[in-house]
């Protein structure tokens, strides 16, 4: 009896708990933001900044909603947009955005965050890094230098017209729907792209980089239970090949128990599966379908972040 007596002074009140709700609220948005760009089997740099702003729209929403809390919501947007102004002047989140067929410079366009000057910038960004990764050798056009132009100059306009026509082309090629933003492969998608073998290049360098440290977190806090007391002299290539086994053996765990505990059915033809919702489309890689509608469950469906129980 004593015991529930001490234990009842730690109860919430109605309103310190509705408090908590909204407070948790507010953590939520950055918490599904976060897992949203660490994803582990997926490029996210190029999600980065439509997600940014869409934290932001979720919490001036909330600020308005909740005033007890506008204050530290305040903070928060601060922080953010401050990182957004540096990260506007790095070449690679706007390659990232750049080689994101369902994006290119729509995202830059359309935002009222990026000045008339920084939208201008991005496209030089892009031309001049295309322009240095290109080598001597890949000549796209023939160019006839006139008797005044040097072989070096003559050289350096191939390249020019090359990487111009190359990046115009990618330009007026249809942007992907919105709707495959998450789910579309961007590794398998840049590696069959052999009529843009320059930006093609490029992709190999820039899909490589996430948003988001955590993934690489995490392959250093697993990397404990590979080399333990017992193996403490493996080499770095052996820690290596077991850290991949590893991660293999534990994803296709993962998605063979996921899949088992919910059976796909067929269509009447009896031919493509249909997930429970009705859909015919695999979810695991199911990032963000829509940007700009609110954020369900199925906004962050990542194999490595779904949590089967």
């Amino acid at each position: 009896m004593d015991n529930k007596e001490s234990l009842g002074s730690y109860a919430f009140s109605h309103r310190e708990f509705e408090v908590l709700t909204h407070i948790m609220k507010v953590l939520d948005v950055a918490h599904r933001a976060q897992e949203l760009l660490s994803a582990e089997q997926t490029p996210t740099l190029a999600l980065a900044f439509p997600v940014y702003e869409k934290m932001l729209r979720d919490w001036r929403d909330l600020a308005k909603q909740y005033g007890a809390l506008s204050y530290a919501i305040k903070a928060a947007m601060d922080k953010i947009e401050a990182y957004m102004e540096k990260s506007r002047t790095s070449p690679i989140h706007i390659l990232a955005m750049f080689l994101n067929p369902c994006i290119k410079y729509t995202f830059i366009d359309r935002s009222l965050s990026w000045s008339e000057e920084a939208k201008e910038n991005a496209r030089e960004v892009i031309k001049d890094f295309v322009l240095s990764a290109t080598p001597a050798r890949q000549l796209g056009t023939t160019f006839e230098p006139g008797p005044m132009i040097s072989p070096a100059r003559a050289a350096a306009n191939r390249r020019e017209n090359a990487v111009a026509l190359e990046h115009d082309s990618y330009l007026a090629a249809p942007l992907r729907p919105l709707e495959e933003l998450g789910k579309i492969d961007l590794v398998n998608h840049w590696s069959m792209q052999t009529t843009l073998p320059i930006l093609q290049a490029m992709s190999r360098d820039v899909l490589p980089v996430q948003a988001s440290s955590v993934s690489s977190e995490r392959v250093f806090s697993s990397s404990k239970n590979t080399c333990t007391l017992a193996r403490n002299k493996l080499g770095a290539d052996t820690v290596e090949m077991l850290q991949i086994l590893k991660y293999s053996l534990r994803q296709h765990h993962r998605i063979a128990k996921a899949q088992f505990q919910t059976p796909a059915t067929h269509d009447s033809d009896g031919g493509h599966p249909i997930t429970p919702d009705g859909s015919d489309e695999p979810k695991t890689l199911d990032l963000m379908a829509r940007l700009g509608d609110d954020w369900g469950d199925d906004a962050i469906l990542d194999a490595d972040n779904d949590r089967v129980s």
